[in-house]
């Protein structure tokens, strides 16, 4: 494929993450802002432990299976993508990238929400620093031209030692 091509491909993919990362995280946002104005004029209720620790057990395993489900996802496909007899093209690679950003950002996005809806039952602010944690673990993945064409360079490297 020429360089003008894969560019193309690229800027396409970037633009999905961007716009699919962007709406996962302006909806937690907004979600924040609601459970921030229902608890600042409430009165704080005793904290609820149980509540508080599902929160951190669920918002913890959820990052940690973000860090760990995308890559073996991406391993499988591409394993699938080499052994098809046309080849893994960069636009199915990019396919497969996609859907590993959102994998990650889903996962986390459900880990966020699950912590802004325990802190408006107990009221704990610290919940939102939770929730901010895992945003930013979000903006960690957050697509560039450049990585995608890393990326892109590393997953063929790997096709071509695997195969």
């Amino acid at each position: 494929m020429d360089t003008s091509g894969r560019e193309e491909l690229i800027t396409g993919a970037v633009r999905r993450e961007r716009v699919f990362l962007g709406g996962l995280l302006a909806g937690v946002t907004m979600f924040a802002l609601v459970a921030i104005s229902i608890r600042s004029g409430a009165d704080r209720p005793p904290p609820n432990v149980i509540v508080l620790v599902f929160a951190c057990v669920v918002g913890g395993t959820q990052a940690v299976l973000s860090f760990v489900l995308p890559p073996i996802s991406i391993n499988r496909q591409r394993r699938k993508l080499a052994e098809s007899p046309s080849g893994a093209s960069d636009a199915e690679l990019l396919r497969v990238h996609n859907l590993s950003v959102i994998l990650s950002g889903a996962m986390l996005e459900g880990a966020m929400f699950l912590s802004l809806v325990c802190f408006l039952v107990s009221g704990e602010w610290w919940l939102l620093l939770l929730v901010a944690v895992l945003a930013g673990l979000m903006l960690r993945t957050w697509p560039t031209a450049s990585r995608l064409d890393t990326w892109l360079d590393e997953q063929r490297d790997l096709i071509e030692r695997t195969f």
